[in-house]
């Protein structure tokens, strides 16, 4: 009896821990050719609640100098918009960048930026497709999404089956691949270098 007991324990306790770990995908990041680092998707749902936490880590070198950035992206998700989220940006352990909102009501955001330094308030409607989203669903038929780095919406271009044009706004674009459904690269082309990243 203590047998069976056991065994019905160690089933609801792997049942719980796989319902509790939710989805994750690891990708990692090329410069040049060269791996630099990776990225760490995870996606956990709680009583219709999705949370999102992506987070990256790359090391690199400018003129023989050792720099580490590292950054990271939280969203909670519930009823078709955001909630709340966060992001941070990290570079030799020392905050560089961070801006978060949270939903106050009808669809009204308190948003904060600590690289201007700015606190207010803003109607974005619902915030339906977050860009941590794209982590885990292809956005068909979808024509923006919401950069929660920069607190405003990025259009979205489809250049092909399977692959979309991001345009954020600081002028720059990011190019997400998928295939059946799920994203295996996104492609980052800047004007002094190219970064690729590669689901594992």
């Amino acid at each position: 009896m203590p047998k069976i007991i056991c065994i019905i324990f160690l089933t609801a306790l792997i049942c719980f821990s796989i319902s509790s770990s939710g989805q994750k995908y690891n990708y990692s990041i090329h410069l040049a050719g060269g791996k630099i680092g990776g990225i760490n998707a995870t996606l956990t749902e709680e009583n219709g609640v999705q949370y999102y936490e992506i987070e990256s880590d790359v090391t690199f070198k400018v003129l023989f100098k050792k720099y580490n950035r590292r950054t990271i992206h939280k969203v909670t998700f519930s009823d078709g918009s955001i909630d709340e989220s966060y992001t941070a940006v990290y570079m030799n352990k020392n905050q560089e960048d961070s801006a978060s909102l949270v939903h106050i009501s009808n669809h009204q955001y308190l948003c904060f930026m600590t690289e201007k330094d700015e606190r207010y308030k803003k109607n974005f409607g619902a915030i339906s497709f977050p860009s941590a989203m794209l982590y885990y669903k292809e956005p068909k038929g979808v024509s923006k999404v919401f950069s929660e780095r920069f607190l405003d919406y990025c259009p979205v271009e489809v250049l092909e089956e399977g692959k979309y044009m991001v345009y954020l706004p600081n002028g720059k674009e990011n190019v997400y691949t998928y295939k059946n459904g799920e994203l295996i690269s996104v492609f980052i082309d800047r004007t002094w270098f190219n970064i690729e990243f590669r689901k594992m």
